[in-house]
């Protein structure tokens, strides 16, 4: 047996000592470990919008749970930590503290509600945490780009802008009239296209209503842009305010085309509020999505395995969609994970088909908009019809 060096004997006793792998030139990150992966979520799970935050959640649950009974990722299972943000910007940094320095995650993956989200930006970018949204929208949010926050989701203004050029892009429409909320959320997906409406096409609204989120009637709004002789309608308004502004523009007899941001864009659910296709036969909204939930039956065979009582929905594939491309980026990335590995690995993701979203998937260093197209869809006797390229196409079979 030769005799090894005192230095060497030195070094073999620290790492017995204090249980340090000498074999590995790696030293693991924070949230990894030789077998799992920790990737924090956080939505809103409790109070008046949890309707929205558990169905994504629990989509991108889906997909890791999947991922975990393949054999998980390079040898590694997915471990998650779920928090709740009530959708405010108290308790989303909160959940990201919690997910930051107690969880210690290597990973977030996660948030719903666009101002909570914009409250957490300078936590994550402090900590150098990786960060992919889930469902938020409002461009500041990722404006200007930094290294750790990344969104596969469509902005809000490209919705905007998505919307008001279908809706100009028909013969003889120059007359446009406006309902949304009085709220940041609608302010954020209307302030682009208004200013492309003045500028580029040199026109101004007709009527500029606004409509309370709970409201439960929708008859003066509709009277005053009944009156001022629209070519078409704006409606920027979530599902339960636009079910109402359906029924009751049918029930008065306005008959233009309404045009919807991708917040309407489950007209399968937006019909079971209404009662009936019939009142959603002018409608056309934005979505990021290629086709209706009715369309992916596997994945809703799948996602009922895990959550039987779920209700599979627009949000649900959305949950899906950014789990997917946290997936691809930790598979890019390699054994040898660290964060700035997998941030590059973002980095470089070109084309990257979930075969869910309409816009495949593109970053790059100075881009962190993944998302770069927008479709229309419209119900048609109860089957939605998707534009893609300028053409209708009835939803993927």
């Amino acid at each position: 047996m030769k005799r090894k060096s005192g230095g060497t004997m030195l070094v073999m006793a620290v790492a017995f000592l204090f249980c340090v792998p000498i074999a590995s030139s790696w030293a693991q990150e924070v949230g990894v470990t030789d077998s799992s992966i920790k990737i924090g979520m956080f939505a809103p799970l409790t109070g008046p919008v949890s309707h929205w935050g558990w169905p994504t959640v629990n989509g991108a649950t889906t997909i890791y749970n999947e991922v975990n009974k393949a054999g998980g990722i390079h040898g590694r299972k997915i471990e998650l930590s779920t928090m709740d943000d009530r959708c405010t910007p108290e308790g989303a940094k909160s959940a990201v503290k919690k997910l930051i320095y107690s969880d210690k995650v290597f990973l977030i993956n996660g948030g719903v509600c666009s101002a909570a989200v914009f409250g957490t930006r300078e936590e994550i970018i402090n900590a150098k945490i990786p960060y992919m949204n889930m469902a938020a929208t409002m461009d500041k949010i990722f404006e200007p780009v930094n290294r750790y926050l990344f969104s596969p989701t469509v902005p809000a203004s490209m919705d905007g802008v998505t919307i008001l050029e279908f809706l100009l892009s028909r013969p003889g429409t120059k007359r446009l009239a406006l309902v949304a909320h009085p709220d940041e959320w609608a302010r954020s997906k209307l302030e682009k296209g208004l200013l492309l409406l003045k500028e580029k096409y040199r026109l101004d609204l007709v009527a500029n209503e606004t409509m309370d989120r709970g409201a439960m009637d929708a008859t003066p709004q509709i009277l005053r842009i009944k009156e001022a002789k629209p070519d078409a309608v704006l409606t920027f308004i979530y599902p339960a305010e636009g079910a109402i502004f359906c029924r009751d523009a049918n029930k008065y007899g306005l008959r233009v085309p309404f045009g919807g941001p991708n917040a309407l864009m489950d007209l399968m659910d937006l019909r079971d509020r209404v009662g009936s296709w019939k009142p959603l036969e002018n409608l056309y909204t934005a979505t990021y999505l290629r086709a209706s939930v009715t369309k992916f039956p596997e994945l809703a065979k799948t996602h009922s395995s895990y959550f039987p009582k779920d209700k599979f929905t627009s949000l649900t594939i959305t949950g899906m969609a950014s789990a997917m491309v946290v997936i691809e980026g930790l598979k890019r990335a390699g054994r040898n994970l660290t964060r700035e590995r997998l941030i590059d690995s973002w980095e470089t993701l070109k084309d990257f088909d979930t075969k869910i979203l309409s816009s495949r998937i593109t970053f790059t260093e100075k881009d962190h908009l993944g998302a770069k197209e927008s479709w229309i869809v419209t119900m048609v006797k109860d089957e939605e019809y998707y534009m893609q390229e300028g053409k209708w196409i009835e939803g993927l079979k």
